[in-house]
């Protein structure tokens, strides 16, 4: 079963539109966290916070952008990486720890969109 389908039984209310497979070239910053997700899973738990943000972080930040140029709101990127992460392996009841710092990057790039690497939106932009 792809994800689209996997998720649309999690939460229907996500998936309108979502990636169609984990290996979607339509969003490709998904699927490679999707990827990330799905690599680091076996060893997360043991792993430490700073090592995790460096195998994860960037994978993360790249995805919320992704998601939020195509109109997606904060609670449905934090919604939709949690459903990802537990695809992957990641779930709250096995690695909580891992599952809080990934939504916690989401919603610190969502409502970081000007910081360093993260493209200016049109609509978010301050008129002169």
């Amino acid at each position: 079963m792809n994800l689209a389908r996997r998720l649309h039984r999690v939460r229907p209310d996500l998936t309108s539109p979502i990636p169609s497979s984990a290996n979607s070239a339509e969003w490709p910053a998904t699927a490679a966290l999707y990827a990330a997700l799905t690599a680091v899973a076996p060893e997360a738990k043991n792993t430490s916070a700073r090592d995790r943000a460096l195998l994860l972080r960037d994978a993360v930040w790249a995805a919320v952008d992704e998601l939020r140029v195509n109109g997606r709101t904060c609670e449905r990127v934090v919604a939709l990486v949690r459903v990802l992460a537990a695809e992957g392996g990641l779930d709250e009841a096995r690695a909580p720890e891992v599952v809080g710092d990934i939504a916690a990057w989401c919603v610190q790039r969502y409502y970081a969109p000007f910081a360093t690497g993260s493209p200016r939106l049109e609509r978010d932009a301050k008129p002169s």
